[in-house]
């Protein structure tokens, strides 16, 4: 079935370093990145002066652990590096300058950006540097239309594990945004996952959302950008035993049978979706035993 549910954005000011131009905190923001890409969870801990951080970040470190020597534990400095670069992105947002940036190539590689068209909605991206088979992300999601570019944000945070896909869709009742996004779970799970949002006044309204869970890398929830069709394809498994496609009387009294099923039988669940206009319309479903 179908989900639908309804957020608060949070509205804050942000405010930059008064000491950097926007150049100095983006280039800065680009060192932090390169340097947590090569901070790996398997290391213990990490010489000081292999840090290529700014005095400022030094001084925080330094204050926050009295007895800090030579070397810092890799656990703590994952958690600074996660809090100086958002802190960074928030701050370069509240700038004009940020409107000017061509976001897939503004930042190091390590960082995944997603962007909205008119770059009103930007989704910010970093391994969150577990160590396990999840491949959890740190994100943050930013609202910046142009009407809120005199330093102030509306923020949302996204899902955990962020959007690495925003597609515009104008409508009717005014532009709407498809965010995409998708994580690996485990070895041999993978999470994909779909939201249709809307801007209402103050209110960042989720119109609809997917979610799923599949065994092979190749089901979950997918976009067409060109035919604008949303397309859902997937077995049940362990892990997702959901339907989220409409079923008629038959489909139905096939699922309640495969609820008992062992899942060494599959259990197809296929539907598209139509955009048209104002909102998504279903063209095809079915629920098949394989």
């Amino acid at each position: 079935m179908i989900k639908f549910a309804a957020f608060l954005l949070i509205i804050s000011p942000i405010y930059s370093f008064a000491q950097a131009t926007f150049d100095e905190l983006l280039e800065e923001t680009n060192y932090l990145i390169t340097d947590y890409e090569r901070l790996s969870p398997w290391v213990a801990f990490y010489p000081l002066d292999s840090l290529h951080i700014s005095p400022r970040h030094m001084d925080e470190l330094e204050a926050d652990f009295e007895s800090l020597s030579d070397s810092v534990e890799t656990i703590n400095l994952i958690y600074y590096y996660h809090e100086w670069i958002f802190e960074n992105l928030t701050s370069l947002v509240a700038l004009d300058e940020f409107g000017q940036l061509e976001m897939t190539k503004a930042f190091a590689s390590s960082l995944q950006v997603a962007s909205s068209p008119d770059q009103n909605l930007v989704s910010f991206n970093l391994d969150e540097k577990t160590g396990g088979s999840y491949r959890s992300r740190m994100s943050l999601l930013i609202f910046r239309p142009s009407e809120f570019s005199d330093g102030y944000q509306i923020l949302s945070e996204g899902p955990t594990d962020g959007y690495t896909a925003i597609h515009q869709l104008e409508s009717t009742s005014g532009t709407k945004y498809l965010l995409k996004g998708e994580v690996m779970g485990c070895n041999t799970c993978f999470e994909s996952y779909v939201d249709l949002v809307r801007i209402d006044s103050a209110s960042f309204v989720y119109e609809l959302n997917l979610h799923v869970i599949a065994r092979s890398f190749n089901e979950g929830v997918s976009y067409d950008a060109n035919t604008k069709i949303l397309s859902i394809n997937y077995h049940l498994n362990d892990l997702f035993q959901e339907v989220i496609c409409p079923l008629n009387r038959e489909e139905q009294q096939l699922y309640e049978h495969a609820n008992t099923a062992d899942y060494d039988t599959f259990y197809r669940c296929n539907c598209s979706y139509q955009w048209k206009g104002e909102t998504f319309e279903l063209i095809q479903s079915s629920f098949v035993q394989d």
